[in-house]
């Protein structure tokens, strides 16, 4: 089973699509500057 992440941790990079089906890449939005990334379950 995966653990998760901790305060402080690292996030590992991922890619997704956001909800208007653009292409997101964290490391992409972290260098624009600071960032909140929220999960949604799905259906």
């Amino acid at each position: 089973m995966a653990k998760g992440l901790k305060v402080g941790d690292e996030v590992p990079d991922f890619s997704a699509i956001d909800l208007h089906g653009e292409a997101f890449q964290l490391n992409n939005e972290i260098q624009k500057g600071f960032i909140v990334v929220v999960f949604h379950r799905g259906q």
